[in-house]
């Protein structure tokens, strides 16, 4: 997240196969209670001086109204909730109370670790799951020192597995050696 928040519930789960915009967990943040109440009084604020137009309300209570509008849905924004979420606060269908906010996979994949509990208090920029596309496998492979010579980034590889042959290509070359 990207404010300290608390885990309200668990949606998703190690080992979990997920698709991209998938609610993994909600939290809730004071923070984020305070940008939404903010953004729902600038919203109103907003309809209101734009009915009434710019010609009765003067043009600066008009392009304050405005900017006050776009800078708290800006504030959700880089709280990380979506439009589609901004625009249910807005209109009053949003399904969450006031500060709970979902986090939601970034990508498709699984679910490789989720180290929290329900109630824990979470840091700003803490990571709560590790998500891993699957859809392509690396292999890293380790050799002695005289038999990598020959190996460059973009060569064709083939790697056995299971009695099967599968084929790729060679990414990345490192010079590390281990003990």
């Amino acid at each position: 997240p990207l404010m300290d928040s608390n885990v309200v519930e668990r949606l998703a789960r190690m080992g979990d196969v997920v698709e991209p915009s998938q609610p993994l967990v909600t939290l809730i943040s004071l923070e984020v209670a305070q940008a939404q109440g903010d953004f729902v009084a600038a919203s109103r604020e907003w309809q209101r001086v734009e009915s009434l137009g710019k010609d009765t309300v003067g043009s600066k209570r008009f392009t304050e109204a405005g900017i006050a509008y776009e800078q708290a849905r800006i504030r959700l924004t880089t709280y990380g909730l979506t439009d589609l979420a901004i625009d249910e606060i807005e209109s009053g269908k949003n399904a969450l109370p006031l500060g709970q906010f979902q986090l939601k996979a970034p990508i498709a994949g699984t679910v490789l670790s989720d180290n929290f509990k329900l109630g824990q208090r979470i840091p700003a920029g803490q990571t709560l799951f590790l998500i891993s596309d699957e859809s392509s496998i690396w292999v890293e492979a380790h050799l002695v020192p005289g038999s990598a010579s020959g190996i460059e980034k973009g060569m064709p590889a083939r790697v056995r597995l299971a009695d099967q042959w599968h084929d790729g290509v060679v990414v990345q070359r490192h010079h590390l050696l281990e003990e």
